[in-house]
């Protein structure tokens, strides 16, 4: 069971609007689950749901409604996942950390990038529209901090002393979003530092903390 109504219901504060009904859509479609609480005047948590919204245009205006008793949470981008119909149709989700809008002027819909906490889904349409400048219609509340931590690693990544590099990349078989996390986790061994905070001094400590095994690999 699902609280759906208009958009112009959506919007208001007025109780008689409530309504809950079974959701059904006519196709699998990618579509927004946004975690919503209510407060009275006075700070006092008084319910939470959750909001399920399949238009871009929709959850932007939802989104961004100010609103003293309402506060939206995290907001996920659930996505159809295999051929409608087959056993092995299902649903991928992922923390929507921004989202993009590609508009072509030419009457057609727009196109939407969105970028994850697991990565970038991209629109199907979006490589029709590569000419066409996007717009930034949603950042998550810690947006900067996301990529920020994103360039940091992609930059150490790019610069690593290859002995590091050959480190991590060896411990995680070649995995490269493992070793990425390994790179950024603090260790004792290194004073709680992360391998991807460290220096060339630190580069001996490092080896004895990952032992023998690996350290007879390096070059």
């Amino acid at each position: 069971m699902f609280e759906t109504m208009p958009v112009h219901q959506l919007l208001s504060d007025h109780e008689d609007f409530q309504a809950w009904k079974i959701v059904m859509l006519n196709s699998p479609r990618r579509w927004f689950y946004i975690t919503t609480s209510n407060y009275s005047a006075d700070g006092e948590h008084l319910h939470t749901w959750m909001m399920l919204i399949t238009d871009p245009l929709i959850f932007r205006r939802v989104i961004h409604a100010k609103s003293e008793t309402t506060k939206y949470g995290n907001v996920y981008l659930m996505m159809p996942v295999g051929e409608p119909g087959s056993e092995a149709m299902g649903w991928d989700y992922s923390r929507l950390i921004a989202m993009k809008e590609f508009d072509p002027e030419n009457g057609d819909e727009s196109a939407y990038a969105y970028l994850t906490a697991d990565g970038a889904w991209e629109d199907a349409r979006l490589e029709e529209m590569k000419n066409v400048e996007g717009r930034m219609v949603y950042k998550s509340p810690d947006y900067d901090e996301h990529v920020a931590a994103e360039d940091i690693t992609d930059e150490y990544i790019a610069s690593l002393a290859k002995k590091v590099f050959t480190i991590a990349c060896e411990l995680h078989g070649g995995d490269m979003r493992a070793a990425a996390a390994w790179l950024q986790t603090p260790m004792s061994a290194l004073g709680n530092l992360a391998p991807i905070d460290i220096t060339e001094a630190d580069l001996p400590r490092l080896m004895n903390a990952i032992g023998k095994e690996i350290r007879d690999i390096l070059p």
